[in-house]
């Protein structure tokens, strides 16, 4: 996944156009790191099952989190028409 996320970064520092650009960085990269934090998140749950799991205090802005996933739904729909 690591290596997604780092090929979707250099393709978008070559020769693209606005919209190729906007393509790539929107959701390509926001849809890696969301998707490298699923697996990380399965991840836990094995340390769950096999009682290795330590818990963190983090901070969590919700609105981020919300508002990407809004960005994702209305970039599907600008190219493919569709209602959301």
């Amino acid at each position: 996944m690591n290596g997604v996320i780092g090929m979707t970064s250099i393709l978008a520092d070559t020769d693209l156009d606005e919209m190729q650009l906007d393509c790539v960085r929107r959701p390509s990269v926001r849809a890696a790191k969301s998707l490298m934090t699923v697996i990380n998140d399965i991840l836990d749950f094995s340390k769950i099952e096999s009682g290795r799991m330590e818990l963190e205090n983090r901070p969590f802005n919700i609105r981020n989190c919300v508002e990407e996933a809004i960005d994702l739904f209305f970039f599907c729909r600008a190219k493919f028409g569709s209602k959301v």
